[in-house]
């Protein structure tokens, strides 16, 4: 059974996937996102300790649950609409540290795959960071470099679910369907996985971006 600390990290996962799909609606239509309300069953796992997160399990049978755990997820949209991907990208300089200038130049395939830094590319650098981040790095490794491909027999779950949300958001970008998870690809065979992660940090959280957008609090 998952927990429900499991579970919510999934739930956060597929939501920011789903987000990171802009494929046009017929007509034209945009759909903005409010709110996402999740619940759930759950139920006690006596043979945990208390301290440990897998006490709290999702009940298999939730229709004779007793206790249920409604989570609301708040989107920050403030500002959406006047927001432009690049209204605060700020290239990397060319002394920028990175051995033969790897650094910038996967600044800029990552800028391929996400979309330059803004409000709407940051749910597809979201993704990939969150993804990857609890994994290992020959984890994170064999996740972009078989990106496109069935997951291996006795493949680990975590592996499998991350491949899943990768290739989402990587066929989502600008990069296209074929390029973008090629991209990857070629970027996680040529260095660190971790670097990777580290420069998507430049493309902040949305709600980074919308209180950027805001400005400071008077």
């Amino acid at each position: 059974m998952l927990s429900v600390q499991q579970t919510i990290r999934a739930f956060r996962h597929q939501i920011l996937a789903a987000l990171a799909d802009e494929t046009t609606l017929p007509g034209g239509v945009a759909l903005v996102p409010d709110r996402v309300s999740v619940s759930l069953a759950v139920q006690i796992n006596a043979t945990e300790p208390a301290e440990d997160p897998g006490w709290l399990v999702v009940a298999t049978e939730p229709a004779s649950c007793l206790h249920h755990v409604t989570i609301e997820f708040g989107l920050s949209t403030a500002g959406r609409a006047e927001i432009r991907p690049t209204q605060f990208f700020k290239p990397p300089r060319p002394e920028e540290p990175g051995a033969n200038g790897a650094e910038p130049r996967n600044f800029a395939v990552l800028s391929e795959v996400f979309g330059a830094p803004g409000f709407d590319s940051s749910a597809r650098a979201t993704v990939f960071r969150e993804a990857l981040e609890q994994l290992s790095e020959e984890q994170r490794r064999r996740v972009l470099v078989s990106l496109g491909s069935m997951p291996s027999p006795g493949e680990e779950a975590i592996v499998s679910q991350a491949r899943h949300l990768i290739q989402r958001l990587a066929a989502s970008g600008p990069a296209g369907s074929e390029h973008g998870p090629a991209k990857l690809r070629h970027l996680a065979s040529m260095g660190s996985v971790r670097e990777l992660i580290q420069l998507a940090e430049r493309w902040r959280t949305q709600s980074e971006w919308a209180a950027v957008e805001r400005g400071p609090s008077s």
